[in-house]
């Protein structure tokens, strides 16, 4: 039904042109309209739920590279899949590892976390694993491998003397 048309026969309710049946039918359409626009706009407005969590290595200079020397710090910043997916409000995500000697601090959002490790973990890598309720209250997560490489060599501290002859 065109909008002038809808305009028209509202004209005519208000003249008494047409009866109360025909006026409340009238109406329901426009308003079952209405609600088809009002869905259409909620979507648009409102994100859709997260369904989980992408990884980004923020302290690396190769942000996919999910390595860490020990005894070095890390960052690692998260962000919801699909981009945009919203979160439960107020319920901050919760980073875990499953070393011990990894030391998470996570910024205010739950977001972002820093690391810090020990130089002598003799693990061959850890991981990392972020959980979090999206706007539907369900729980969703993600876990990352964060592989160790090569400890930098100790610098010197001194000379040792070996007899030779």
């Amino acid at each position: 039904m065109s909008e002038w048309r809808e305009y028209r026969e509202l004209e005519e309710i208000e003249r008494g042109e047409r009866t109360i049946e025909q006026a409340i039918r009238i109406l329901a359409k426009q308003f079952k309209d209405f609600g088809a626009k009002l869905d259409t706009l909620i979507e648009v407005l409102v994100p859709p739920a997260a369904t989980g969590f992408t990884f980004q290595n923020t302290g690396d200079t190769m942000p996919t590279n999910f390595t860490v020397t020990p005894g070095q710090p890390f960052q690692v910043t998260a962000s919801t899949i699909p981009t945009g997916g919203a979160l439960q409000a107020g319920a901050i995500p919760v980073w875990t590892v499953d070393d011990a000697s990894v030391v998470l601090t996570p910024d205010a959002t739950g977001l972002v976390v820093n690391g810090t490790t020990v130089a002598t973990d003799t693990a061959p890598s850890f991981n990392l694993t972020l959980t979090g309720i999206n706007s539907a209250g369900a729980t969703i997560s993600n876990t990352q491998n964060m592989a160790f490489t090569a400890a930098p060599p100790v610098p010197a501290t001194g000379f040792a003397f070996v007899q030779n002859s």
